[in-house]
C-alpha cells in the first residue's frame, strides 16, 4: 500500500476504483466497504484507492471538538493490513469543506486519480452541504464516464455498526461490544512520557502514555488487559486509565504495565490494543490493599491469556 498525504503526491498507473470517507474507527462496516473495493478492482483491472482525512470533518464543518476513534497514524497502521493499492490521507480544510461535489469529483477523483468507479457508503455524501449524494453522483457519472456503486450497512444484533455507536460503547465501558463492532481490539497509539514513577515502588513499573491527538477518544476509566506492540515485538500488559484516587489524583492518566519488561522507553511510541476490561477504577484504603489488587489483576490477566486467544 502506498500512502500519500497530499493530492499532488499520488501516482496511479491505471484507472481506479475509489471510496471516499472519514472512516473513523476502521470498523466492520468500513472493512466491508474495503472488501467490496478490492473485489471491484480485481474484477475490472483497476487500482484501488481510499481517500480519507487526517482531521474529522465535523471539527471544521460544525466548529466543534470531536472524540476521534482513529487518529491519522492509527488509520495508517490499521489500513496497512488491507490489500489496497493507494491510501490518500489529506487534511480536511475549510477550502475543501466549501468545494462543490462536482469540482472535487472532477479535479481530484477523475483528473488526479483516474477514477472509473466510485464506491459509496450506505449513508455517505460529500461536497459542500453534502450535495454529493449517491443519486447526484450517479447522474454526474453518466456525464463523466464513471460508474457509482453503493454498499449496504453492516448489522450486528439488529444494530447498524457505526462510529457513533462505538464511541458510545467505549464511553460506557462496554469494551467487548465495541470490539465486536470494530472487528478487532480498540487501538490507541501513544508516546511514552515521564510520570511520577509510583508504579516502580509498587512493583509494577508503568509507561505513562500521551495520545497522539488531544481529541483521541480514551476508553472508560478502569483497568484493562492489553496487547502492546513496539520494537517490532508483541507484549501483553495491564493498562490503568484514571486519576489514581488512592493517591488523591485529579488528572487523567494512562499507564501501562508491560509484563516481564522493565526497560526505560521514554519517547517510544506504543501501539496499545484493548483486549478486555478487568475492573473499574477503585480507591483503596492503603498502599498494601492496592498492591494486593494489582497482584490479583496480574493473576487474572495471565489466566485469561492462557484460556483465550486474543
Amino acid at each position: 500500500m502506498q500512502v500519500y498525504e497530499s493530492i499532488q503526491e499520488i501516482n496511479v498507473k491505471r484507472p481506479t476504483v475509489v471510496t471516499v470517507g472519514t472512516f473513523d474507527g476502521i470498523h466492520l462496516g468500513h472493512k466491508y466497504t474495503f472488501d467490496c473495493l478490492i473485489n471491484i478492482a480485481e474484477q475490472n483491472d483497476l487500482e484501488s484507492v481510499i481517500v480519507t482525512f487526517s482531521d474529522h470533518p465535523k471539527e471544521i464543518i460544525q466548529n466543534r471538538d470531536v472524540q476521534i476513534l482513529t487518529v491519522k497514524d492509527e488509520k495508517i497502521e490499521l489500513l496497512r493490513s488491507i490489500m489496497i493499492d493507494h491510501l490518500l490521507i489529506i487534511p480536511f480544510t475549510r477550502e475543501l469543506a466549501s468545494m462543490n461535489y462536482k469540482t472535487f469529483t472532477k479535479s481530484v477523483l477523475i483528473d488526479q486519480l483516474k477514477m472509473k468507479n466510485l464506491l459509496f457508503g450506505y449513508d455517505h455524501a460529500f461536497g459542500k452541504n453534502r450535495e454529493g449524494s449517491y443519486q447526484n453522483l450517479k447522474d454526474f457519472g453518466k456525464q463523466n464516464e464513471f460508474t457509482v456503486d453503493r454498499v449496504e450497512s453492516v448489522q450486528l444484533g439488529n444494530v447498524t455498526v457505526s462510529s457513533t455507536q462505538i464511541r458510545q460503547l467505549l464511553t460506557d465501558g462496554q469494551l467487548n461490544k465495541a470490539n465486536r463492532f470494530l472487528g478487532r481490539p480498540y487501538l490507541l497509539i501513544g508516546e511514552v512520557v515521564r510520570g511520577e514513577q509510583r508504579g516502580q515502588s509498587l512493583g509494577f513499573p508503568t509507561a505513562n502514555l500521551k495520545p497522539l491527538h488531544p481529541h483521541k477518544l480514551i476508553a472508560n476509566s478502569g483497568v484493562y488487559l492489553v496487547k502492546v506492540e513496539f520494537e517490532r515485538k508483541v507484549y501483553h500488559g495491564m493498562m490503568n486509565i484514571g486519576v489514581n484516587p488512592t493517591f488523591s489524583g485529579t488528572d487523567l492518566k494512562l499507564e501501562v504495565h508491560i509484563f516481564d519488561y522493565n526497560r526505560t522507553i521514554y519517547g517510544e511510541q506504543l501501539n496499545i490494543f484493548f483486549l478486555k476490561k478487568l475492573r473499574n477504577e477503585q480507591k483503596f484504603e492503603s498502599i498494601s490493599d492496592l498492591k494486593d489488587q494489582l497482584n490479583s489483576d496480574l493473576q487474572l490477566s495471565k489466566d485469561l491469556l492462557r484460556r483465550q486467544s486474543f
